[in-house]
């Protein structure tokens, strides 16, 4: 694998385009509301939000970091000892200084909720004890939920483990075989019966779905011609993926969860070719595809400002403005993440490449 292909022009800037529609489908995730099941707007929202084609981008994520990390593998003595340290800075730091801010910030907008608001909360921030809280700040809770940062946390431990990732690579398609194997199974269990702690241990702490994707990454560096999916292709696979979204969507109004989780691994690789496919080569303005982990980090923070605004106008939880807070939501804390990122690198360019990691 030492001393892979360089990636085309085309490629980049369909990957770079493809990077920040995923951390537009990431926001996009998280404003997804739990409307009435088999509503118009539980349609939409399981169609195009949390449970459906959002779902392509922590996937996405997880196969691109694999496909860069690819072009490093053994090309030279004591590539991993560099790569360690480039994701430390890229990586570690800023889940520590982001992991602060989340705490600090949660603390405040549950303040805010409980005695400016009087919203019904589902849990405090001073819940855990404090040996659970050092375990979480600092990453290291197995089942605690830590938002959107669990990504960098698992991205950084497939680098720590990338050589053997390497070494697995000689048998490319039996090994990814067998990861999606174990990942199809933990989907299943966690459906019929699986603990939320055993769904975060899996998915979120040690991350078998992020594992099989970001070896996929790795394979794909040798074949990246496979990224540049013609259009008709395209087409086809994300036709077929919606088709799929929809009777996924059908079996879970019947009340049968038996299988959804396999359903929608299925469904995913589909959705994905066809909105990788669809992607223009034509690369975007860097200051808006260049924004991806800016959106993707500080995307929250917004969603909770503008629940609280809806809060405030008397819309939070009325089920007849689910999509208008849905699109309104997500589109606030785009624009604000990509506007507060901009001044940053601009005017605080140092302080820009330590919370972001660089980017």
């Amino acid at each position: 694998m030492s001393g892979v292909n360089k990636i085309s022009e085309a490629l980049s800037a369909k990957m770079a385009n493809m990077s920040f529609a995923c951390a537009c489908m990431i926001v996009l995730f998280h404003a997804t509301p739990a409307p009435q099941t088999g509503s118009f707007a539980w349609w939409i929202c399981h169609l195009l939000g949390r449970e459906g084609i959002c779902m392509i981008a922590v996937p996405w994520f997880f196969l691109s970091s694999g496909f860069f990390l690819a072009g490093h593998l053994g090309e030279c003595e004591g590539w991993w000892k560099h790569e360690v340290v480039k994701r430390i800075r890229s990586l570690v730091i800023p889940f520590y200084i982001w992991m602060v801010v989340a705490v600090l910030f949660g603390i405040t907008i549950w303040y805010m909720k409980v005695h400016v608001f009087h919203m019904q909360v589902k849990s405090s921030p001073f819940s855990l004890s404090p040996e659970m809280f050092i375990l979480k700040i600092s990453g290291l809770h197995p089942v605690e939920d830590i938002g959107v940062l669990w990504y960098l946390r698992c991205l950084f431990g497939l680098v720590l483990i990338s050589p053997i990732l390497y070494w697995l690579l000689r048998w490319k398609w039996v090994i990814l075989a067998t990861f999606t194997f174990f990942s199809l199974v933990v989907s299943w269990y966690f459906f019929n019966g699986g603990s939320e702690g055993f769904y975060f241990l899996f998915d979120r702490f040690i991350s078998l779905r992020g594992l099989m994707y970001f070896f996929l990454g790795l394979i794909l560096r040798a074949y990246q011609q496979l990224l540049l999916i013609d259009r008709k292709v395209a087409s086809c696979s994300f036709a077929l993926g919606v088709v799929l979204l929809v009777v996924d969507n059908r079996i879970l109004l019947s009340g049968d969860v038996r299988w959804i989780g396999l359903f929608e691994a299925i469904t995913v690789p589909f959705l994905l070719i066809g909105v990788l496919g669809l992607m223009t080569t034509r690369r975007s303005p860097k200051w808006l595809a260049g924004n991806s982990f800016p959106v993707f980090l500080m995307h929250n923070i917004f969603l909770s400002i503008s629940s609280l605004g809806f809060k405030a106008l008397g819309m939070y939880g009325d089920a007849r403005y689910d999509l208008v807070m849905m699109f309104s939501r997500a589109f606030v804390a785009i624009v604000a993440s990509v506007m507060i990122s901009i001044c940053i690198h601009r005017f605080f360019p140092r302080t820009s490449a330590i919370i972001f990691g660089g980017r």
